[in-house]
């Protein structure tokens, strides 16, 4: 396969903007030589398509359910690409993305097949039906050749899969820009968000779905808060409407902010004391090491993902997962000890170094010169 022109088709799902975790693809693509095509529904994107550095190809994904009419036909419409591109290689995401690039690449005899697993959808403490999920990844397996995870917990759950060539790498995420802030006054950017420069301020950042257990943050907030403390959630889902419900019930909307999507989150960041993260499983939250790198105390839940990045007493606090109480503790702790506040922030800023672009960069050229480069 090394003797001719690898044709790579990589696989998202829904893209609405151009993330820096594309930019390790880009540049293993183009050290590699290969020529890379990024399949995936851009029907929302918001910026220009045309300055994307490589051939982009619109497929309809629909985000649920997973082998919905609409998602069937884009088995199709990658099937198309694979024969009019003539593709002979395949790095899919997302669980979406993974199952029907994998299905397609199988159903095409594309025998160059990586998958990038960024959190399984099968995991410690979900709930017993997910189990369907293990075996999809388990079918999936014989026609997947290669695979990139994030945690521990991930990686053990793939080697035990039958995969058809025996190929996991553990990665430190898919990169981080820590070096995208800018110029920022603290005094000026709490201003414009309506903050006083004594307040306490409380940043959670994300989608506001069900996975992410925003009400143990609400509810632990609610408990421990006293009236100089504000919570910030900055994102945009379908549990917005319920988290609403329940800061009301809390009596609390006065000290809660929901920001919706911000383009400028980092510099919330740098103007917030604390990270909260009470996700009840992650892949390796980017949001999280981005607060690591902004100096936040981070108090995270024990899901996979987060405990990757946060160890307990060391560069923050680690709470169990929906234990209303723990978080109220935590939070309490941190707000109240200074120094120690100082410290965790200190430790985790330092810890977050190892996940940066470059270092993605280097180890996703090494990855494709293995998977695509290197074997017949």
């Amino acid at each position: 396969m090394s003797e001719s022109k690898i044709k790579l088709m990589f696989i998202g799902q829904n893209v609405t903007y151009l993330q820096d975790s594309m930019q390790p693809i880009f540049y293993a693509a183009r050290r590699c030589g290969i020529e890379l095509y990024w399949a995936a529904n851009f029907s929302n994107y918001r910026g220009d398509l045309n300055e994307i550095p490589c051939k982009t190809l619109q497929v309809d994904f629909s985000r649920h359910p997973l082998l919905s009419m609409q998602n069937i036909a884009a088995i199709g419409e990658l099937r198309k690409y694979i024969r009019d591109y003539g593709i002979n290689a395949i790095h899919c995401n997302t669980p979406l993305g993974s199952t029907c690039g994998r299905i397609a690449a199988w159903l095409e005899h594309v025998n160059k097949v990586l998958y990038t697993a960024h959190g399984l959808l099968y995991f410690d403490g979900a709930p017993k039906h997910y189990v369907v999920f293990k075996w999809v990844e388990w079918a999936l397996a014989h026609i997947t050749d290669g695979v990139i995870c994030m945690n521990r917990e991930d990686e053990r759950a793939i080697r035990k899969l039958p995969l058809r060539r025996d190929s996991v790498w553990k990665i430190n995420g898919v990169g981080v820009n820590l070096e995208k802030r800018g110029g920022l006054c603290r005094s000026v950017k709490r201003e414009e968000l309506d903050l006083r420069a004594d307040q306490v301020v409380i940043l959670c950042v994300g989608r506001l779905e069900k996975v992410k257990d925003l009400p143990t943050t609400i509810r632990a907030f609610a408990n421990a808060a006293d009236r100089n403390w504000v919570l910030l959630i900055c994102g945009e889902g379908y549990e917005r409407g319920t988290l609403e419900k329940i800061v009301e019930d809390c009596d609390i909307k006065d000290r809660v902010r929901f920001l919706g999507f911000r383009d400028d989150v980092r510099e919330i960041m740098h103007v917030s004391d604390i990270y909260v993260m009470s996700s009840l499983h992650e892949g390796l939250p980017r949001s999280l090491v981005e607060a690591m790198n902004a100096g936040l105390a981070c108090i995270v839940s024990d899901a996979r993902g987060c405990v990757d990045l946060i160890r307990d007493g060391e560069n923050g606090i680690v709470c169990r997962r929906g234990d209303v109480e723990a978080f109220k503790k935590a939070l309490t702790f941190v707000v109240n000890n200074a120094d120690i506040r100082t410290a965790y922030a200190k430790q985790a800023k330092a810890d977050s170094k190892q996940y940066d672009l470059d270092s993605a960069r280097k180890v996703h050229e090494e990855i494709y010169r293995s998977m695509f480069l290197s074997r017949p």
